[in-house]
């Protein structure tokens, strides 16, 4: 069964710490809860801004995964 990116925090260069073993990336970091602060924010499938929509994130949500490119190693 493939797993839901607007779910399960995982693209190929980068995923959650919890999905090391169920999906294929480069490297693997724990997430930290984050609160968004702006009206929406739109989630790629990679950080390329002419990369389609995956989902949004609206003002005031809650996320279970706070990922970066820039995060370390989990």
């Amino acid at each position: 069964m493939a797993l839901d990116r607007r779910i399960h925090a995982f693209r190929p260069d980068l995923a959650e710490a919890s999905l090391q073993g169920r999906v294929d990336a480069a490297r693997f970091t724990n997430g930290a809860p984050a609160q968004v602060r702006v009206p929406r924010i739109a989630l790629r499938a990679k950080p390329d801004v002419f990369c389609g929509l995956d989902t949004e994130l609206i003002l005031g949500r809650e996320s279970g995964c706070s990922m970066s490119p820039t995060a370390g190693p989990g």
